[in-house]
């Protein structure tokens, strides 16, 4: 009997005292700081530092990264550029491309101050084919200077060496004065050797639909 007792007396506590291994995750508010941080760093950079950002928003699983983002978002609807970097987050992903392209147009159109620090969202949407985006661009030249100014030269030039007729089709419609100051930016930031913007323009048919305005291009950027 007393032998009986003992052994039941060491499995107990052999199961006491056995460490319980519990799987520890993340709070939501852990996370959150994590996304919130990685959507800054991806809106505001380019080149690598955007790329390891995006990676690491990449390393979590969709569904969770969109249910931190939408927390973030609505945590966030007083600040109008962090809601813009957070739309623009959710553009790359293609969740709801409509409805966050509007916050971030309607951002962007407040200030020159909100432009200048939106330019470089709005021009990487655009590298990703959403060039009905470009007038929003030709709009503010007008009204642009110092770093906007040098942004949109940057976004004028790589736009026309890589899409050029997207760039052209959508300028030609607008005003004199904005065509006039997007050849002038253009001219300011296009390469030394700025040969493949002249001999695209060179070479279009006089029966395109861009022809009047790849004229007056060519015309103004070669003074």
């Amino acid at each position: 009997m007393i032998r009986s007792m003992s052994v039941v007396l060491s499995i107990s506590l052999t199961a006491c005292g056995t460490p319980t291994h519990r799987e520890t995750h993340p709070s939501t508010t852990q996370i959150d700081e994590d996304v919130l941080n990685n959507v800054s760093e991806f809106a505001i950079n380019v080149g690598n530092p955007a790329e390891e950002a995006w990676k690491r928003l990449s390393a979590y699983r969709r569904e969770d990264l969109l249910a931190s983002l939408l927390r973030l978002r609505d945590a966030n609807r007083k600040d109008d550029i962090l809601e813009a970097y957070i739309a623009f987050v959710l553009c790359n992903l293609d969740y709801d491309y409509e409805g966050n392209r509007s916050v971030i147009v309607n951002a962007f159109k407040q200030s020159i101050d909100y432009a200048d620090r939106l330019r470089g969202p709005v021009a990487r949407l655009i590298d990703r084919g959403d060039w009905d985006l470009l007038p929003l661009l030709f709009d503010v030249a007008l009204r642009s200077d110092g770093d906007l100014s040098e942004g949109l030269a940057s976004t004028f030039s790589n736009q026309m060496q890589a899409r050029p007729e997207q760039f052209l089709l959508r300028l030609k419609a607008q005003p004199s004065a904005v065509k006039h100051r997007v050849y002038e930016l253009l001219r300011f930031g296009m390469p030394k050797d700025g040969s493949q913007i002249t001999a695209y323009l060179s070479t279009v048919p006089k029966d395109s639909p861009i022809a009047t305005v790849a004229k007056e291009m060519l015309t103004a950027i070669s003074k």
